[in-house]
């Protein structure tokens, strides 16, 4: 399990590398700048692991390489997303030094494009309704109280403090661990043509 909940991003060659572990060939991400120029980044099959399942959890604070990875490996049908949208932060970012002083400008130069085309970058016209961020294959919405208690023991896990007792409930988390459970054990009862939801019959196309 990829547990990409409140991670706003880091390095975009982290984020490849990544996906490379498990992808052995094909596009991993793309940029794609205002001349329309693009550039891609390639999987490679040296280092590959193709027989790990996975499941990606993410949520609405989950933004730029987190996208790249979450979003990647759902179009290479090698994981299944689970959680909330993304935030939809999928910008290529320059930081310029002006020459006559201390200061600097950020410049956006390029975006990001998934494997299967998607540009995950939300602009201020953006819809809900339109497409941006990584969309899970599986919703699973906490509650705004829900989301404050995990962000909470986490922070505190991540700080060396402990969870402070017992760790909050997390359905997102249940529902990942279920799935993964569902995916390693035996696929007699996985058939598509039994009457399955959607959580199931992706649990079954996991390679």
């Amino acid at each position: 399990m990829i547990d990409l909940r409140f991670n706003p991003g880091g390095l975009m060659p982290q984020a490849v590398g990544t996906v490379d572990r498990f992808v052995d060939r094909g596009v991993i991400v793309s940029t794609v700048n205002r001349r329309e120029a693009v550039r891609q980044y390639l999987a490679s099959a040296a280092g590959t692991n193709r027989n790990v399942k996975l499941v990606v959890l993410v949520n609405g604070e989950s933004a730029s390489a987190s996208e790249i990875v979450s979003g990647s490996l759902q179009d290479h049908g090698r994981a299944i997303v689970m959680g909330e949208r993304t935030f939809g932060k999928g910008s290529v970012q320059n930081l310029i030094r002006l020459k006559e002083s201390a200061g600097a400008i950020k410049l956006t130069t390029a975006y990001y494009r998934l494997p299967k085309g998607r540009i995950v970058h939300r602009t201020r016209q953006n819809a809900a309704t339109d497409e941006w961020g990584v969309i899970p294959d599986v919703k699973v919405a906490l509650t705004r109280e829900e989301k404050a208690a995990v962000r909470a023991a986490r922070r505190r896990l991540d700080n060396g403090k402990g969870s402070g007792g017992a760790l909050p409930m997390d359905r997102q988390l249940d529902a990942a661990v279920k799935t993964l459970r569902e995916a390693l054990s035996t696929r007699a009862n996985l058939s598509l043509g039994h009457t399955e939801d959607r959580r199931l019959r992706l649990v079954h196309a996991l390679p």
